[in-house]
């Protein structure tokens, strides 16, 4: 009897292990997953949100090194100001300089030969009466030649013109990234400068309290009182943290402008949102990180990064959360049936009930 019975459970077992598989025409066995569908649900958020924004400079300047190059001097200080078209600092290029001086030396060469074909020319008009070209043979090839060496020289020297860095309007110098007699290769940090007159404010905000485009705010902070209007929104919400990039345009900036790091608070509502909501079970864990499997309309699964509303709101179902990144709405989700799935798994879907 207890061996009768045993096999009964090893049957049991066996069937249920079967019904979580099935097996493809090519003998492939395919998984069995529970699906779910994403949706939207709209909330009224009664909640009061404090964000702080950070000015930044709406002009920035960085002068990188042009060439393999040593910095002759440098003139910039960091804090200091600038005028338009003062020096900042002088580079020096070997391989530059001897390039100008090999054009330089091959112009003149080409054009003490051309001088001397014309005075052959004049000449030889001189001696004879009867009718000559006006250029004997080869000259007007040699006359190519000048004009193709003057057109090398100038490109030098516009090359070597870089060599002296000038700053291109009134600014401040906020980083020295080298000092006279510092070797430098193309592409290595120079100097940095900006234009302080000109701020603009940026925060950093979540999708529920996103404000619209030119929407007018208070800022506040120590000494300052200001108004700015939203101008400009990144389309999607930064990775890490799911918010996103807002800039905000002050209305005026007569008088004091406002200081280059300078942070200011200010306020924003909730409203009615809508938001993104995922059956509870669809949601996977790997670390600190969140992510679901979607089932594409191929039947293959795809591992995704979702962002979570950090604090819960007034959703009625319970059995849902609320994704503020990653998902449009509209995604069919995997709620059971996980072991096993990696990306582009082709699976077999049983509705949840």
């Amino acid at each position: 009897m207890k061996n009768y019975t045993r096999h009964i459970m090893t049957a049991v077992l066996c069937l249920c292990t079967v019904s979580c598989r099935l097996v493809s025409d090519k003998g492939e066995s395919i998984p069995v997953v529970i699906a779910s569908q994403a949706g939207k649900t709209i909330i009224e958020d009664n909640r009061t949100y404090t964000y702080t924004a950070v000015a930044r400079p709406v002009r920035v300047h960085r002068f990188t090194a042009p060439f393999d190059c040593v910095v002759e001097s440098m003139d910039a200080r960091e804090g200091g100001k600038a005028v338009k078209g003062q020096v900042l600092a002088r580079l020096y290029s070997a391989t530059l300089s001897a390039s100008v001086r090999d054009a330089a030396a091959n112009l003149a060469r080409l054009e003490a030969e051309l001088g001397k074909a014309s005075a052959a020319t004049v000449k030889t008009r001189g001696r004879n009466q009867e009718e000559i070209p006006d250029e004997m043979t080869g000259t007007a090839e040699l006359r190519k030649k000048v004009e193709a060496a003057r057109e090398e020289l100038a490109r030098a020297r516009k090359l070597q013109s870089a060599c002296t860095i000038r700053a291109p309007f009134d600014a401040e110098v906020t980083v020295v990234g080298a000092a006279a007699g510092a070797s430098l290769s193309a592409g290595d940090e120079l100097l940095t400068i900006i234009d302080p007159t000109r701020t603009e404010l940026v925060a950093y905000i979540e999708s529920e309290a996103l404000p619209e485009m030119g929407q007018v705010l208070l800022f506040q902070g120590r000494d300052t009182r200001i108004s700015a209007v939203m101008v400009r929104c990144s389309p999607k919400p930064n990775r890490m943290n799911g918010c996103y990039e807002c800039v905000f345009e002050p209305e005026t900036q007569e008088g004091q402008p406002i200081a280059s790091g300078t942070e200011l608070k200010f306020k924003l509502s909730g409203g009615i949102k809508e938001l993104v909501t995922i059956p509870s079970g669809a949601l996977r864990q790997d670390g600190a990180s969140h992510y679901v499997w979607v089932i594409k309309t191929d039947s293959t699964v795809s591992r995704r990064p979702v962002v979570l509303q950090e604090e819960p709101l007034d959703i009625r179902d319970g059995k849902r959360t609320v994704v503020i990144s990653g998902l449009e709405g509209d995604e069919t989700l995997v709620t059971g049936g996980f072991d096993g799935l990696q990306d582009s798994t082709k699976v077999k879907i049983r509705k949840e009930d």
